[in-house]
């Protein structure tokens, strides 16, 4: 074999999980070559950020040294290093609209998350970001190949074997398929679920707009929230019976350069069949029917032609195999509804790079070492699969609606916290503890923490009532008033933090009161731990402030 046809590891598409790996194994000593049917800088959607999604970031930059990873995880060195580009994140906002009414401002919803030290969240521009991290793993000695399209793999006793349209023959030690819906390996293997086990059922209509006015900009000045943030400022979610419109602007600090804005829609495929219409036309046949969400969106300029999807949703019966294994959105997808593509990409891409590192490494491929890869894909496409479809189901009625959302926000809080703490762990000098933690195989991490069995049986509660609304059993008021009072009762949170289960409680302002945050920030930390936390509460990072 030609020494530069051979690589330890070849990896199929350049989204940001397969350039992270590629990256990583590239610094670690191995040869990448990484392959791109299409080229950079290119279109494509997944956007906006959570601190979870921020926090894996930073964890797996850390792990593996990859500092150029960080830069997408702060806003200001994402403008420095990355792309002038990018939109901050400062909060995940709902607005609930009633067909053919004015939007009723009693009826949203806004998180303003606490300025975590370590963090800060960003709505990327993929075309940038994405190509800033294809230019990373080359810095590391990454091999890329764009517009290289391949059209066979054969997998060996000993090896793998790659050729593309043009004739191009490459082999490999082991490969990693991050080419998403279209994973050759999935088709190679026949590994789709069909039909796919998931309950979501989705299909999206989306493209980006320039010089979109601001939703603040678009309603009564008594109608706003009057927080420390204004919708603008971060993600903001339209909802209605039967779907949601993201709103996702990149032109919404005083650092970017972009003059855009990220628009789509998703529908519930159960109440919004795909008729194969204009998707300009559908989307705005739909948007005419909520006065205040027309009034926002009414006079889009689109700067590229709108994309409208089949149902979205897809799983595998499996995500490793014989030398391969299947990144994040090569093994299965719900829908970009709380944002949650990236924390399972970059949750992926930690489990198995160490994994795929001592394999090179022994030269010992065997399945079973990969086998918690797979396992906690499976685990974390099931959970999102719940929680996306009740969510879906909850936009019926508003009463459910906002049970949905309180169960929500509260496990993404308790989420980032045990994230953070994981964080603090390894800048206290327990590296070693804290990546282990990370990467305990049974269960995966954060199935470990204290309040998840809780979610759990709230979620399950949850979906039960829903089950019967949907069978006409049971009203949607008398359901949602049966789901808050199981989220009181679980004491997942303490209602200090926010008044759970209370139908009446909408926002959480962390930014402007992160009081409400310390007492979770600091309870049960270690010592070593605590120490580090105030040595960053302390020390003034580049705060968001700056960039208003």
């Amino acid at each position: 074999m030609q020494s530069n046809k051979h690589f330890d590891t070849i990896i199929l598409g350049s989204g940001l999980g397969g350039s992270t790996l590629a990256s990583i194994l590239a610094k670690h000593g191995f040869s990448v070559l990484l392959i791109e049917k299409g080229s950079h800088p290119r279109f494509t959607i997944g956007e906006a950020m959570l601190p979870e999604s921020a926090m894996w970031m930073w964890i797996v930059a850390e792990r593996y040294g990859i500092p150029e990873l960080k830069n997408l995880t702060d806003v200001k060195a994402m403008r420095q290093h990355v792309s002038s580009g990018c939109g901050v994140k400062r909060l995940l906002g709902f607005v609930y609209h009633d067909e053919g009414e004015k939007q009723n401002p009693d009826r949203t919803h806004q998180l303003i998350s606490p300025d975590f030290p370590l963090t800060s969240e960003s709505h990327l521009f993929r075309p940038d970001v994405d190509h800033y991290m294809v230019k990373v793993a080359q810095s590391y000695g990454a091999v890329y190949r764009e517009l290289t399209d391949v059209r066979e793999i054969n997998f060996h006793e000993d090896y793998v074997q790659v050729r593309t349209k043009d004739g191009e023959e490459y082999t490999c030690r082991f490969l990693a398929d991050g080419s998403g819906f279209r994973s050759l390996v999935a088709e190679k293997f026949n590994l789709r679920e069909k039909p796919t086990r998931l309950r979501t059922n989705t299909r999206g209509i989306f493209t980006h707009v320039a010089n979109l006015p601001a939703y603040d900009d678009c309603v009564p000045k008594e109608d706003l929230p009057g927080l420390s943030c204004k919708w603008h400022e971060g993600t903001l979610h339209h909802v209605f019976d039967g779907g949601w419109i993201w709103v996702i602007p990149f032109d919404n600090h005083s650092l970017s350069e972009s003059p855009l804005c990220s628009v789509g829609m998703m529908l519930n495929g159960y109440k919004y069949p795909n008729k194969g219409l204009d998707p300009e036309q559908e989307f705005y046949s739909i948007v005419e029917r909520f006065p205040s969400i027309a009034n926002h969106l009414k006079d889009l300029k689109p700067v590229r032609k709108w994309v409208s999807t089949d149902r979205i949703q897809y799983s595998s019966t499996k995500s490793v195999g014989h030398r391969f294994a299947l990144l994040s959105h090569s093994q299965g997808f719900i829908d970009p509804l709380y944002s949650r593509g990236f924390v399972s990409t970059f949750e992926n891409v930690h489990a198995l790079a160490s994994r795929l590192i001592e394999a090179l490494k022994d030269d010992d491929f065997s399945v079973e070492r990969f086998a918690y890869v797979d396992r906690l894909q499976t685990a974390k496409l099931n959970h999102n699969d719940q929680l996306v479809y009740n969510t879906f189901r909850s936009m019926s009625d508003f009463s459910l609606w906002n049970a949905m959302t309180q169960l929500w926000l509260a496990y993404l809080i308790l989420s980032d916290i045990c994230l953070f703490r994981s964080c603090l762990k390894c800048l206290s000098g327990d590296r070693s503890s804290a990546f282990i933690d990370l990467d305990k195989e049974e269960p995966y991490f954060m199935a470990q923490a204290p309040f998840t069995q809780v979610f759990q049986a709230v979620m399950d509660g949850y979906d039960a009532l829903l089950d019967e609304v949907d069978a006409g059993k049971m009203t949607a008021e008398k359901a949602a008033n049966h789901m808050l009072s199981l989220l009181k009762q679980s004491d997942m949170l303490p209602q200090s933090l926010y008044p759970w289960g209370d139908p009446a409680a909408r926002h959480l302002d962390l930014a402007a009161n992160p009081q409400l945050a310390e007492p979770l920030l600091f309870s049960e930390l270690d010592d070593a731990s605590l120490t580090v936390l105030q040595k960053l509460l302390n020390v003034q990072k580049p705060q968001l402030a700056q960039v208003k």
